[in-house]
């Protein structure tokens, strides 16, 4: 009985030791980032080039008309694949 009083009385010291020495979480910016593939050029862009623009446009309109998502704005760079798939992998 004394070693599981020991037991408990060491376990509750810890437990109540290390709540106190968490650290506080850290601020982080508030955005979140987006590649935007597409394809202007090559083979398909006469379908491409819309689709990105419409792509760009909704990414800006979310950022203006409702502050991001949740408060988190959101941030693109736009990458010209060409429609090749491997260059959306580097």
């Amino acid at each position: 009985m004394k070693i599981r009083n020991l037991i408990l009385a060491v376990a509750t010291t810890a437990i109540g030791a290390s709540s106190f020495m968490t650290t506080g979480a850290y601020a982080q910016a508030k955005e979140q980032f987006f590649p935007l593939l597409s394809y202007r050029t090559g083979p398909y862009a006469p379908n491409g080039t819309p689709w990105a623009n419409g792509k760009q446009d909704y990414l800006k309109l979310i950022n203006a008309r409702d502050g991001g998502i949740n408060g988190v704005k959101l941030t693109y760079e736009e990458c010209e694949t060409g429609y090749a798939t491997d260059k959306g992998v580097e």
